[in-house]
């Protein structure tokens, strides 16, 4: 019999592929059912919360839409059944039925999701870019008590990959070699090995002042060239602890250097330079290909609004009207920004930061960076002569 082959939580870059994916689907005549569940209550939990959100739907739809949602549904019913990784935290299912163009895929999470169902055009990014960037992803180097250990930090999982004693024997220190050859255990050897395989992943020093040092003069050049931090651990933290430390650390750097980066496009904004604020402006600037970092703000999504399939209006936070008001075209239908802003935004490969920001919420709750323009062509220098002209 063959075995079942459990989905597991995908790794940085193969989500990165997965988000382009679902952002890249066209829309259909069939609407995408988001659904967003938290795997810690356990799957029957799940199943109820989904029952109970799909009736809510279930009574705003009639005709061809109803039965297209009830043809997602049971795809994302089943594909809740199927076996997934234990230590999935959460699952993102998205599903179209045959008439939009039959498409299905699940996401497990290594941080838990909180649950929703929604119905729209195109798939709703918005609670898995939002897993993503609250998840911590790194290699972690902890040395302390004389030893260091690699372990790789996936959510609130922590993996051991290898373990060495700085030194089995006392050996004299020689200036004239490199650190490592003062270093004699063979077992280091597989340590900076593990270190260089990092699958491309930060990697982030931890431990006792006493020893950051010279470990950081330890590690290979290609090795040290993915360091983002160094932090120094309390020696009184047992081993899990101290990991435990290390991961709110940099929970706390990333929304420190998110709020960093909101002060620094407010003052950008205010100067009038490079930069916007606004669901239109942004979504335009996205359309453009002009954005270069889009800014979220963390709290409740902006109202809906409604665009045009004929002429392309698009009117944010306004109720849907019968006729689109530039064209009197009936072609008008429900227009989610933030769906759409993030929508666009993986597709282009912009960088998206999520802040909790009051300064961010007051400017709509979305903003964004603007490209450099592209340099100026320097003028080319003139020829030199041929030979030299003397002048008396």
């Amino acid at each position: 019999m063959q075995a079942i082959k459990v989905p597991r939580p995908a790794p940085r870059n193969e989500l990165s592929d997965q988000l382009r994916l679902l952002a890249s689907v066209d829309a259909g005549d069939a609407a995408f059912l988001s659904c967003y569940l938290d795997l810690r209550d356990g799957v029957a939990a799940c199943e109820q919360f989904l029952e109970r959100r799909a009736s809510a739907i279930r009574r705003t739809l009639a005709g061809s839409a109803l039965e297209d949602f009830e043809s997602a549904l049971g795809m994302i019913r089943l594909h809740l059944r199927r076996p997934t990784d234990p230590d999935a935290q959460g699952l993102a299912i998205f599903a179209r039925s045959l008439a939009g163009g039959s498409f299905l895929s699940g996401v497990p999470l290594d941080v838990p999701v909180t649950n929703g169902l929604t119905l729209y055009r195109v798939p709703d990014l918005a609670p898995l870019l939002t897993a993503v960037d609250d998840e911590t992803r790194c290699t972690l180097a902890l040395a302390r008590n004389g030893a260091i250990q690699v372990v790789d930090l996936q959510g609130d999982r922590a993996t051991p990959r290898a373990w060495a004693a700085f030194a089995s024997a006392t050996v004299a220190r020689d200036p004239r070699k490199d650190a490592a050859a003062v270093i004699p255990d063979h077992r280091l050897q597989i340590v900076r090995r593990a270190l260089a395989t990092g699958n491309g992943a930060p990697l982030v020093l931890a431990g006792d002042a006493a020893c950051l040092k010279d470990v950081v003069e330890w590690l290979p050049g290609r090795v040290a060239g993915r360091l983002t931090g160094i932090i120094d651990v309390p020696l009184s933290l047992n081993q899990q602890d101290a990991v435990r430390f290390v991961t709110r650390r940099l929970a706390d750097d990333r929304r420190e250097s998110a709020q960093r980066l909101v002060g620094r496009l407010v003052r950008v904004l205010r100067s009038g330079g490079l930069a916007l604020a606004g669901t239109r402006a942004v979504f335009e600037a996205l359309r453009a290909g002009t954005a270069e970092t889009l800014v979220v703000e963390s709290g409740p999504a902006p109202a809906s609004g409604w665009a045009c399939d004929h002429c392309g209006t698009i009117e944010p936070c306004a109720a849907v009207p019968d006729r689109c008001s530039d064209c009197g075209s009936r072609g008008t239908a429900e227009w989610r920004p933030l769906t759409e802003v993030l929508r666009l935004a993986c597709q282009q490969g912009v960088r998206i930061v999520f802040a909790d920001s009051d300064r961010l919420r007051y400017l709509g709750g979305v903003a964004c960076m603007l490209k450099q323009p592209a340099e100026m062509q320097v003028m080319p220098e003139p020829a030199l002569p041929r030979q030299l002209d003397l002048v008396a």
